[in-house]
């Protein structure tokens, strides 16, 4: 019989009630034996010992009553003893006290020493001795309980003792039930269930933390698991089962282990013209195979397991003994057609590895044949393909060549055969045999590009496209190749002139900025310099405003500089070029360039010898050379050297790689070089882009090096920085060379200004604050003037004015007309009149990319009076 852990646990705490009872017997009885009476037998010889020093003296004395008032005094002090006597050594009663009369005096038999129990209580017997004389002998007779008196005692005890094992063993059992019956009958209810009604989604609480909590965490891992496993199975079932439904080009028959069909799929009714319903259970497999056929194959599988095996059995044979087999049959269909089939068998084995079934799987070489006689035209068409084609194609197998086509074979400076059985490697540079190799191991298929090895060692850049084709009965890897060396070049052209138009951009950007503004800027500059100029000719340098009015045109110079590098940087500065001798040019500026650069750096000169004249303005020398000399001192820290070179050299189509900007020809080279600090990668990339400084704030403008390449772009010339961080730089500046006689440049008397004797100039100025300076500056240095704000007026002015009229000077942007067209017309009516120009900005009237047009004499704005004082004489003085 069955019984519950509840069950078991009640019986079990009465079980223990049980034996807790006789336990307590059993030590009740132990504890009499081993216990009580030896206890009560020591503390009575005691007691007796005691009597033995009391009484010896009466019986010296034989003093009975003494005696007996001893022993009625000792007994009443011990309510135990029912009878106290002393004997003579002769036995006779020597003194007694006792309870009652009816207590027992004189026992029947002198007993020994030693004590005895009776069943009402302990007779003990002590001899009183002194030197081995016996004086006497006391007897006591002792009332001690028997053990059926002190049962009660005992009965209460194992009463309360098996009360607490039964309060214990109930408590225990509530705890039992609620901590582990209680969870273990949710998860019995749980198993249930499952087993029940399938549902997987079943979940014990999980909610302790315990070991059972633990155990109902497991289960429910187990349950997911299980449903996910049955989940799948059903999947995989439905999978096969959609297999062998969709699979109508295959025919797939399933069979017992004794040959009957089982299945019969659509592919099976499709080939053999059988209806499933009248195959399954009804036929066997070696009804649908040509006799001849399972004759042959018995008496082969006879021969290989030396017994006689026959019909189905021979057939499976070979999978029943863990073999693919794989062969060609020819099944008989319905009608009786015979068909040729790929025919293999395998064993479907049970979940503990028997053998259930066997599948057969049979594919329909009819058309395969004919898939194969396609092939094998596809293939010749694509071999014929690949010779006409305009690449080079390469088919590899195993990374080894097994095929090429002539433009492959040539591409490489080989003949195909001399090709076929190499390692495609062999045919890569070093430096791209790595991604090749990785191309080939992870069967990439797509465009890459790598250096190609020809023949003779060169090298040539290949694009190539690679596929996975099935080529003549392989599985291989074709490889379209293109030679793109020329290609490459032409991108990369490409790119530099891209990366030039965008530059070139940027600077067309900025220069429509610096145009836009320079004009009203220096307007604004000008009347601002002009005045100041003025003023502190007027005044004393002691005065007070002395000062203030020198940091205003100290300021206004500043703002004019920067002006001018911007316009420079941007090709829109106007510039007036004369054929120069550089070594001259450069001689004459290195007093100003020591100054520049201070004491602590060294400047050295090292002049070529021959050098070939150039053609360009000689400010923008001087402004090429400041802006270098000044960025080597601020990339010196202390003390260092600032070199400054001068040679020929040609750039040549050679050059193209090194200098890509560069149109090949003779150039002069102006090299400046220093020890400093060096330049970064990241830092020479932006040198050349203005406001881009390294200096911290305040440090510098950022338009020195961007001026310089201003400069040079607008004369044609080339720049090259060579740097790095620690090792100096070196700027090397290509100029054209130019075919023609050095201009001299004339000496400038610094001490005092050239002055006018009266000659009548004709000053024309659309903006009012600018003609009123103009005018006060040209009579300042003795000229007779002839202000016009329009040039209507000006034609007035000079219609209405006598006498002659030496020079022009005019605005170049004006309304009514610009300057070009009021000088051309002025000079018309009046013959021999010379022109000067003044603007803020180029103007493409009197210059050509900022170039001035040959004859044509400029001024800049902002200008001071020297300035204006030297051009005017300058203007006057040529012929």
């Amino acid at each position: 019989m069955d019984f519950s852990i509840r069950k078991r646990l009640v019986l079990l705490v009465i079980i223990a009630s049980a034996m807790a009872l006789v336990c307590v017997g059993v030590a009740v009885v132990v504890y009499e034996a081993t216990s009580s009476r030896p206890r009560a037998l020591a503390q009575w010889e005691a007691q007796a010992e005691t009597l033995d020093v009391v009484l010896q003296p009466t019986l010296d004395f034989l003093d009975p009553d003494s005696a007996a008032r001893y022993l009625a005094t000792w007994r009443e002090a011990n309510a135990e003893i029912a009878v106290a006597a002393v004997f003579g050594p002769d036995g006779n009663l020597f003194a007694l006290s006792r309870r009652s009369a009816a207590a027992i005096v004189t026992p029947a038999t002198r007993e020994p020493d030693g004590a005895t129990f009776t069943p009402t209580g302990l007779r003990l017997w002590h001899s009183i001795r002194r030197d081995d004389r016996t004086l006497g002998h006391v007897y006591l007779l002792v009332d001690e309980p028997p053990l059926y008196a002190r049962l009660p005692t005992y009965w209460i005890m194992a009463g309360a003792v098996t009360l607490a094992i039964l309060v214990v063993g109930v408590v225990l059992l509530g705890g039992v039930q609620r901590n582990f019956l209680g969870p273990l009958s949710e998860l019995v209810t749980a198993t249930g269930r499952i087993a029940r009604e399938g549902d997987y989604r079943v979940r014990a609480p999980e909610g302790r933390g315990d070991e059972l909590g633990q155990l109902a965490k497991s289960f429910n891992q187990m349950v997911e698991a299980v449903g996910q496993r049955d989940a799948d199975l059903r999947a995989a079932a439905s999978h096969v089962e959609g297999i062998f439904a969709a699979a109508t080009d295959v025919a797939i028959i399933a069979t017992d282990t004794e040959g009957t069909v089982t299945v019969f799929n659509a592919g099976s009714e499709r080939m053999l013209g059988y209806d499933a319903t009248k195959v399954v259970l009804q036929r066997r497999l070696t009804d649908f195979l040509v006799p001849e056929e399972m004759a042959e194959c018995a008496e082969a599988q006879s021969r290989v397991h030396g017994w006689r095996v026959e019909g189905f059995d021979a057939i499976v044979a070979p999978a029943r003994a863990g073999q693919r087999d794989a062969r060609p049959w020819t099944f008989v269909g319905n009608s009786g057609q015979r068909i040729e089939v790929h025919l293999v068998v395998t064993v479907v084995r049970g979940g503990h590895g028997e053998v259930t079934g066997f599948l057969a799987i049979a594919v329909d070489l009819t058309e395969r044949k004919q898939m194969e006689e396609d092939l094998r035209e596809s293939e010749e068409r694509m071999r014929r393909l690949a010779s006409a084609a305009f690449e080079g194609l390469i088919f590899t197998e195993d990374d080894l060549v097994i095929e090429l086509n002539d433009q492959a074979a040539q591409m490489f400076g080989f003949v195909p055969p001399e090709v076929v059985g190499k390692n495609i490697l062999d045919l890569v540079a070093p430096e791209s045999r790595a991604v090749v190799e990785q191309n080939i191991r992870s069967s990439f298929e797509g465009t890459t590009e790598g250096w190609g090895l020809r023949r003779d060692g060169s090298r040539f850049l290949v694009e190539s496209r690679a596929r996975r084709l099935f080529y003549k009965g392989r599985q291989t890897r074709v490889l379209a190749i293109r030679d793109v060396t020329e290609r490459r070049r032409a991108e990369e052209s490409r790119a530099r002139l891209e990366e030039q138009l965008t530059q070139s951009q940027k600077l067309e950007a900025v220069g429509r900025l610096a145009g836009g503004v320079a004009h009203d800027f220096n307007n604004m500059l000008s009347v601002i310099l002009g005045h100041s100029e003025l003023a502190l000719q007027r005044m004393s340098p002691s005065e007070p405003l002395h000062h203030d009015l020198s940091q205003i045109q100290q300021a206004g110079r500043h703002s004019a500089e920067l002006t001018r590098q911007l316009l420079a940087f941007a090709r829109k500065q106007t510039v007036s070029p004369k054929v120069l001798d550089l070594n001259a040019t450069v001689t004459g500026m290195l007093k100003m360039l020591q100054r520049l650069i201070g004491e602590d750096i060294t400047l050295t000169w090292k002049p070529g010898a021959d050098v070939w004249p150039v053609r360009i303005d000689p400010a923008q020398i001087d402004q090429i050379l400041a802006n270098l000399a000044v960025n080597a001192r601020d990339a010196i820290d202390g003390v260092g050297k600032v070199s400054i070179e001068t040679a020929n050299g040609t750039l040549d189509e050679a050059s193209w790689d090194m200098h890509p900007q560069a149109v090949p020809g003779e150039y002069v080279v102006l090299t400046v070089s220093d020890d400093g600090g060096g330049m970064s990668k990241e830092v020479l990339e932006h040198l050349f882009e203005p406001f881009f400084t390294t200096k911290g704030m305040g440090g510098g403008t950022g338009l020195g090096l961007a001026t310089v390449f201003g400069i040079v772009k607008q004369n044609d010339g080339l720049i090259k920085v060579y740097s790095e961080p620690g090792g100096g730089s070196r700027f090397n500046i290509y100029l054209p060379r130019h075919v023609g006689t050095v201009t001299e440049r004339l000496p400038v008397d610094p001490a005092g200004l050239p002055r006018g004797t009266g000659e009548t100039v004709l000053l024309v100025e659309d903006d009012v604050t600018i003609l009123g300076l103009v005018q006060a500056m040209l009579r300042h240095l003795g000229y007779t003037v002839l202000a016009a704000a329009t040039p209507g007026d000006a034609f007035q002015q000079a219609a209405a004015h006598a006498g002659d009229i030496r020079l022009l000077i005019t605005d170049v942007v004006m309304p009514e007309m610009n300057g070009r067209q009021l000088a051309e017309e002025m000079v018309l009516r009046r013959p021999g009149l010379k022109c000067l120009f003044v603007s803020g900005y180029t103007a493409e009237v009197i210059a050509n990319r900022g170039v001035l047009q040959a004859g044509v004499q400029f001024l800049q704005k902002p200008f001071s009076m020297r300035d204006l004082a030297l051009k005017v004489r300058e203007v006057l003085a040529s012929s």
